[in-house]
Parts: C-alpha cells; structure tokens; sequence
C-alpha cells in the first residue's frame, strides 16, 4: 500500500522538522548541529537508526562490536560462530553492511543479533542495551567531527552507557580509562590487537568454548578488502587492504607482518597525523604516495622512510613492482579515504586486485 509520507528533499526547513513528534537522524548528521538548528528552540525528541531499531528488536541477546579499527571482521566472525555454534539464528547487521533497522523486524525472541556500531550511531542513544558489549580500540580518528580524543571516546564508549550487572563489556586495556565510569556491565580487559580474545570473550556468554574460537580463526581467511591475499608474484606477496582509512588502521596491518613492506597510501585526507609510520623505518622498503594526501603524508614521514610519488594508485603501484625484492610484501594499506579519485573503498581494492593480476602478464 501507498504511505501518505511527506518528503522533503536536499535539506529540510525547520517547519518540516519541528512539525515532528520525534526525529530519527542519519548517522552522517552531526548531533550537535542538529541540536542547534531544530531541537534547542522546540525540544524535539531525536534519536538514531540503532537507537529506533532497537525499541522493536523482540531479541534479548544482542552483541554490539564497536572500535577505531577491525569491528567489521570482528563483527563477522562474532556472528559466524554464534550461527554455527549455538543453532540459534543469527543476525549480522549494522555498519557491516545491513542497517539493524532493516532486518529488526525479521528478529525474533530466541534470535541473536550481532551489531557493528560506530561512534556516530552510539552518540544517539538512550536505551540501547547489548548484553556483550565489545571496544577493540580507540585511536584517532573523525576528528573533523568531534572536538577532540575525548569527545570521540565518550561517543565510543556509550556502548557501556546502559549494562547492567548481568551483561559483559569487552575492553581493550588501552582504551579502559576512556570507559570509567561507563555502565555496570561485568569488565573483561584484553591486551594487544589480536581479534581472536574479543571474540572469545564474545562468545562465551553464550557457551561457546575458546577451542571452537581457536578452529575458526585456523581456518579463516579474511574479509575482502582488509588485510586480503591478492597474489604472490615472483616471490613478492601483494595484500589489498583498502579498508584501511586511518592511520592507525594501517599501523595495525604493518604489526601484522613479516620481512620488508613496500606500502602504498594516499588518497583523501581525514585531518590526521601521519607521523606514526615512522616508527616502521626498519620494516619499510619504501613508501609509495599516490592522491591528494601524497605531500602531506611524505611532509610527516619526512627523510625516516624512502618516499616514492606517483598520481595514482595504477601508477603507484608499478613503482612497487620495481622495488620491491623476492619475500618482499607490497601493501595496499592507504590511511585516506577513497573519494578523490574512487567510489568508496571497495572500488579502490577493486581496481588494486585488477591491476596486481595484470602485472601476470
């Protein structure tokens, strides 16, 4: 049937909105904006998509994966394993890819619903409640956002906000002074960026052993796009690992290997410091810089690290090739956004796993 729902296109007018008994605003919309132009004259209620979806979610088990870096594989993983392991159905939903409010519906009583959430979606909530609430991490990012470290980790954080005595909050042991005070969910601290104790800390709640976890990850190969295997080719091994849009997510896949890296980045900058990959000198064959952040990365890099330019991930790639030795890794990790000269981030580990197989030829 037909809705008789008003529309109102490119940019709402106040009397559109303060018509509203209660607003549920996109993610991309900054609250504080928001609250300034429309709430603070006429006190409209607003909240975000997690925060409406979760007022008709029937599921009384639900784990929510939040962190600067590697929620998404770990949100995929939590919810393989709980599908596989406790026969219930299970839901994977959120920043991974379906929006919770699509599939709330479908969710019934005995379900479990695992959540990818992001510091944008946990600023508009009030009673989201996850009975396992998991941060990997909190490093800088969205700066353009918010103010400062602080006032990303308290929107990070609200993901404890409403725990209780009988939930489990999963918190990395760097990030747990960001998290005093937050919720009275019972505090499981893990040490280091290995994903494989989140998710068994996870899981566990729910009977599900760390030798089950242990047999997963054994076997696991990955998510398109982070940290991803695209060929070995004399000798060399090009990984595409696109989805690395920060710095700190770049670092992350760099403590993960071994022998000399020759890695590509650039792309859009976010507004933020480059200056850790210096620490990588000693693991770093070269940096190769293509998009409009090249010259701002190699002013941060400086002279710590040989320096390549080129214009594009095409071109920057053939400057690899020739640089890189036998057991060498060149690396797609870029520490930018895509939008300068691709769609989104899939489409740049598209076009990267297209032009490594025709180096074949």
């Amino acid at each position: 049937r037909t809705l008789a729902a008003e529309m109102e296109m490119g940019g709402h007018t106040s009397e559109f909105v303060c018509g509203a008994d209660c607003v549920v605003i996109s993610p991309g919309v900054p609250t504080e904006k928001f609250f300034s132009r429309y709430v603070g004259r006429e006190d409209i209620p607003f909240v975000g998509e997690i925060e409406f979806a979760y007022w008709f979610c029937r599921a009384a088990e639900i784990v929510a994966v939040t962190g600067t870096s590697g929620k998404t594989t770990t949100t995929h993983v939590i919810g393989e394993i709980l599908r596989g392991e406790t026969g219930r159905k299970t839901h994977v939903c959120g920043n991974i890819g379906t929006p919770f409010a699509d599939i709330v519906s479908d969710v019934c009583a005995g379900d479990i619903a695992v959540i990818e959430v992001s510091s944008f979606q946990m600023e508009t909530i009030v009673s989201f409640k996850p009975r396992v609430a998991v941060l990997l991490n909190v490093a800088p990012d969205h700066l353009d956002r918010y103010a400062d470290m602080a006032e990303y980790a308290r929107a990070k954080t609200r993901i404890f906000e409403n725990q209780s005595d009988d939930d489990a909050a999963v918190i990395e042991s760097e990030s747990v002074g960001y998290a005093a005070g937050a919720g009275k969910g019972r505090r499981i601290v893990i040490s280091g960026s290995d994903q494989m104790p989140y998710v068994a800390a996870a899981v566990a709640p729910f009977g599900v052993g760390a030798e089950t976890v242990r047999s997963f990850f054994a076997s696991f190969r990955g998510l398109p796009h982070r940290m991803e295997v695209v060929a070995e080719l004399n000798g060399v091994t090009y990984i595409n690992d696109s989805k690395a849009t920060k710095p700190h997510a770049t670092i992350f896949a760099l403590n993960k290997l071994q022998g000399p890296v020759v890695l590509l980045a650039g792309g859009r900058d976010k507004g933020m410091t480059y200056t850790p990959i210096r620490s990588f000198a000693g693991k770093l064959r070269a940096l190769v810089l293509f998009g409009e952040a090249r010259d701002r990365i190699a002013e941060d890099v400086g002279d710590a690290v040989p320096v390549y330019m080129s214009q594009t991930m095409d071109e920057a790639l053939l400057k690899a090739r020739a640089l890189a030795c036998p057991g060498d890794t060149v690396l797609l990790s870029p520490m930018c956004a895509s939008f300068d000269q691709f769609d989104n981030f899939e489409h740049r580990g598209n076009v990267f796993r297209q032009s490594v197989h025709q180096l074949r030829s």
